[in-house]
């Protein structure tokens, strides 16, 4: 639909916000935030979680207290709906975030989670080694770390996942460092199981 065409737009202009930001070209970087949010009021939340994670230290610690927040989503996400349905802007969605969406939508989150856990694991691992070839980069493991939490959302209410794609979109540009490093070329066999499961 065009609502999905819009936010895809959104979702790839807050990227090269972001680049622009990280190598200090800050007005360049207003203006691809300003036209992102004209596409998608979304990207309003996306930029808003994109400069969030940049608090988060990429490392295993973060990554369990992302999976311990995720895991107790699960017991307390209709209590944090009544609390999101009373915010002015977002309450707008609110039958978005209503709709459980389809069951088999909502087990493949679990795929997602799978995948980008793995991956962030990677990531960290040679965290020095991918910060050396491209700084911007290494930060996006706090993306798909601040990520994990909202894919656990996802499996409940399938909405959520359109919020965390502003999030875990910047693995696009680290999946391609990691195999230029040799890291997946070692575990292929793996990538594709991953792969099979999450699609």
């Amino acid at each position: 639909s065009n609502n999905i065409l819009r936010q895809a737009i959104a979702m790839e202009l807050v990227v090269f916000g972001y680049y622009a930001w990280k190598y200090k070209k800050r007005k360049l970087s207003i203006i691809l935030f300003a036209f992102s949010m004209g596409f998608h009021l979304t990207a309003i939340i996306g930029i808003g979680l994109v400069f969030l994670s940049q608090l988060i230290k990429p490392s295993y610690d973060s990554l369990r207290v992302a999976f311990i927040c995720g895991i107790a989503s699960l017991f307390v996400w209709k209590i944090l709906l009544h609390f999101v349905n009373v915010i002015p802007y977002i309450s707008r969605y609110s039958s978005y975030l209503e709709h459980t969406g389809e069951d088999i939508t909502r087990l493949g989150m679990w795929g997602y989670i799978l995948f980008y856990t793995w991956i962030c694991c990677l990531m960290i691992k040679n965290y020095r080694q991918i910060q050396n070839i491209d700084s911007p980069t290494a930060s996006t493991i706090s993306m798909i770390i601040l990520a994990i939490p909202l894919l656990f959302i996802a499996t409940q209410i399938t909405y959520v996942n359109r919020i965390a794609l502003y999030l875990y979109q910047f693995s696009m540009f680290s999946i391609p460092i990691l195999f230029d490093m040799r890291v997946l070329k070692k575990q292929t066999t793996r990538l594709i199981l991953v792969l099979v499961l999450v699609l």
